[in-house]
Order: structure tokens, then C-alpha cells, then sequence
């Protein structure tokens, strides 16, 4: 049996786990314009090329997908979407899109994107722009601030158009290079979600590879120690499964041995780090060092209690660590064990940083909003539900199908992990064990 997981490059269709939430957000809110935050190899690329296949067949939205990656000028990224437009021709000409007009003397990114909108809203269609590596932005914040307002103005435009774009947290900067612009920062306006670690539910069927034709043979505690290794991260969880994975079709038991750094692992926790402001870095390596709660790693740095759970709640968003019951730890144990081997020489560079904390903080307090405000309203959907399925009950009387009563139990499993999310996002990481 061929090895199903998948250590490089984008996976969509039967092959993308999860995010099922994040996508139909991205897809169903109000908010047309959406930012991606994510480290490298969490996914931001399989989750644009899974909104492409979730809407390829135009029924609402045509999808188009921008990678802006090695673009340093305007030209540089129209060519870019011109290229983009011509890889998927079918899919405009099948609506009568005349794509020669898009071929104008002098025609960039902005006049481009607005003549195709304007083009498929006479198709009764709307554009979904998927724009990747947005740090590239940043360049043109540097040299071209006046093309990148164009841009703006039509990525915010309202009508025809939904804008996704992704990057890591270094395309925060975009605020401090356009914050004396005479509107407002380049990203006001933009719908912030954090790409994540799979949900439990999500991690499991990538493990087992449910979606694929032949899955593969893995008990729960396999499934278990694996997630427990892996902190649900999906890059690292294909790392870990590829390593375990036998020509039978099953995963061989979890060895310690089998957690070892190679530089592939190195490089990525290096170049994830890189980009970490110097408040995340001293919080990151307090924990490290074995403070477990706000309080200690507060006195420990010097930080304000305040900055710190600040600092914990975009750590625990990137993947960088997590919640357990004997306080905060490292996300994984593969980066646990990074961290623990480059202590030293990390310590010395927790204070250098090309991201300064004020910029972070921005992203922090933006990011805490939006996801207050949808925690708040799925936890509205799945209390009504409740209701629901209770009244259902009570009209079954003492003699309740055992399918409802499940459906029960794991919608009030669902109130309470929104419930305890909430509390986490207005009050602060509850880490004192």
C-alpha cells in the first residue's frame, strides 16, 4: 500500500481534513474581505485551493488564486494575476468573461480586478480572490504606497468581490508602514481568523485517512499519542504518520525515537521563530524554562500580567502552545524539544526581533475580536439547538431514541468547549493550576 500523507506542497478535495467551520465562515459571513493568519506549513495554502474547489463550480463565486509569492512591484503582481486569470481560461470564458479586455495599455492589478469584477457581476457571478503570501504587500508598502492604496480601495470594495488573503503574522507590519495614510492602515477593514491545529475530530480522520478509497489501521491509543505528539498540527501530523507508516496499511507503534528533529523540522521552527515579536519570545521561553501559569512568567520576564495573556493568546493561536492541566506547555513535542536543544542561543535573540510587540498586539486585539464575536454566535446556534432537541425529547416521553439522546450529549459537549473558548478569549488565559 502506497504511503497516503502528505509532507509537501497543498492538498484539497478528499485529501483537505478539517477546517470545515473556518471555510463556511470565509465563505457565508458578512465581512467580504478576510485576512489569514497562519505559520508556515499550517495550511493557508490547501485552505485557498480548497475554497477554489468548493467553488469551481460557480454556482455563486468564480475563484481565482493570486500567489503574490516573489513579487516585489505592482508589475510583478499584475503579471502574476494575468497569469493566474489565463492558467484557469475555461472557467471565465464558459460565462462569456471576455478575457481580451483585460489587456489594456497600462492596466495593473487594480484596473485588472475591477474589470473582471465588473465582467462577472454582468454574469450574475461574484469573484472569490485567494490571494497567497500577502507579505509580498509589504514590499510595495515600502516602495509603491500609492499602487497599494489602489489595491486596497478595490480588495474593500463593496459588491462582486470576496478577498482572501493569507500569510503569517509578519504581514502585521503592513499596519506600521501605512499608518499615516490619510484613510486608515492597509488591513482595517479586513476580517482576521487565525489558522489553527485540527480539532480533535478532524486530526483523527486525517490519521486514519478516512477520506481516502483504502483508510489506514490505527487504534485509538495510536490515534491518541499521536495527536498528544503532534498537537493536532497538520504538517507534523503527516511528518509523524509518514515516519510511522508500514507497507501493510498500518502505523507501527510510537517510539520515542520516532520524534527526532531533522533540518527539514529544524529550519521550519527557525524560520517560525524569526518572526515572533520579543514579548512572544520571552513568554515562549519562560515556559520553556518551566513557568507554567500567567503569574510566573510575568514575574519571570518582567512582563505586565496583562502583555502576557496577551502574548499567550496569540502563541496559543499560531500553534506555539497549549493549555494543559499543569499550565501552559510547547504546542508539540516536536518543538518542545527545539526549543529545549537551542535554548541558550535563543535566549540571547529573545529581545531581536524585526516584529515589535506594539504591531503584534494590534493583530492580537483584532484577531480576540472577531473570534469573541463568533464563538458568541455559534454558541447562540448550538444553544437553540439544544432547546430543540430537547423539546424533541420530551415529546418521546420516557421512551427516547438513543440517537437523539447522543446528539444531546454532544451538542452540550459542544456548549461547553464554546463556553470555556469564551471565557479564554475575554478573560485571559485561565492558567493557573
Amino acid at each position: 500500500m502506497r504511503n497516503p500523507y502528505k509532507t509537501g506542497g497543498w492538498v484539497s478535495g478528499r485529501e483537505h481534513y478539517g477546517r470545515h467551520a473556518l471555510l463556511a465562515h470565509i465563505l457565508e459571513s458578512d465581512n467580504d474581505a478576510v485576512l489569514v493568519i497562519g505559520n508556515r506549513r499550517m495550511g493557508k495554502t490547501s485552505l485557498l485551493r480548497q475554497l477554489e474547489y468548493l467553488t469551481a463550480d460557480g454556482a455563486t463565486y468564480v475563484p481565482l488564486f493570486w500567489d503574490l509569492q516573489g513579487s516585489e512591484t505592482m508589475e510583478d503582481m499584475t503579471n502574476e494575476l494575468l497569469y493566474s486569470v489565463e492558467d484557469e481560461k475555461r472557467r471565465f470564458t464558459s460565462i462569456g468573461v471576455e478575457l481580451h479586455k483585460l489587456y489594456r495599455d497600462q492596466a495593473d492589478a487594480p484596473l485588472v480586478l475591477r474589470l473582471l469584477r465588473a465582467m462577472l457581476r454582468e454574469a450574475d457571478k461574484r469573484l472569490l480572490l485567494l490571494v497567497d503570501e500577502a507579505e509580498a504587500l509589504l514590499n510595495l508598502a515600502e516602495t509603491d504606497p500609492r499602487s497599494l492604496a489602489r489595491l486596497r480601495r478595490v480588495l474593500l470594495s463593496a459588491g462582486g468581490l470576496r478577498v482572501v488573503l493569507t500569510g503569517t503574522k509578519v504581514v502585521s507590519r503592513l499596519n506600521l508602514l501605512t499608518r499615516d495614510w490619510p484613510t486608515s492602515p492597509f488591513l482595517f477593514g479586513f476580517s482576521l481568523r487565525n489558522l489553527t491545529g485540527l480539532d480533535d475530530e478532524s486530526a483523527a480522520a486525517l490519521i486514519r485517512q478516512t477520506q481516502d478509497p483504502v483508510p489506514v489501521q490505527v487504534s485509538d491509543e495510536q490515534v491518541r499519542q499521536i495527536m498528544e505528539a503532534t498537537g493536532n498540527h497538520p504538517y507534523l501530523l503527516q511528518v509523524l504518520c509518514s515516519r510511522l507508516f508500514l507497507e501493510s496499511g498500518e502505523l507501527k507503534p510510537l517510539q520515542p525515537e520516532d520524534l527526532y528533529l531533522d533540518s527539514t523540522l529544524a529550519d521550519y521552527f527557525d524560520n517560525d521563530y524569526r518572526w515572533l515579536s520579543p514579548g512572544e519570545r520571552q513568554v515562549l521561553l519562560s515556559i520553556v524554562a518551566g513557568h507554567r501559569d500567567v503569574a510566573a512568567i510575568s514575574q519571570d520576564t518582567g512582563l505586565p500580567p496583562a502583555a502576557v495573556q496577551d502574548f499567550v493568546y496569540s502563541q496559543e493561536r499560531l500553534g506555539k502552545l497549549r493549555i494543559t492541566p499543569q499550565g501552559l506547555a510547547p504546542a508539540n513535542e516536536f518543538l518542545r524539544r527545539w526549543l529545549e536543544q537551542n535554548y541558550e542561543q535563543l535566549l540571547e535573540q529573545a529581545h531581536a526581533s524585526d516584529v515589535p510587540d506594539d504591531a503584534t498586539q494590534q493583530m492580537i486585539n483584532a484577531g480576540r475580536e472577531e473570534e469573541r464575536r463568533y464563538v458568541t454566535e455559534m454558541l447562540r446556534i448550538q444553544r437553540t439547538n439544544l432547546r430543540e432537541l430537547e423539546l424533541q425529547r420530551a415529546a418521546y416521553g420516557v421512551r427516547v431514541p438513543v440517537d437523539l439522546i447522543n446528539d444531546i450529549n454532544r451538542t452540550k459537549a459542544e456548549i461547553e468547549r464554546l463556553e470555556e473558548r469564551l471565557d479564554f478569549i475575554t478573560s485571559g488565559a485561565q492558567t493557573d493550576a
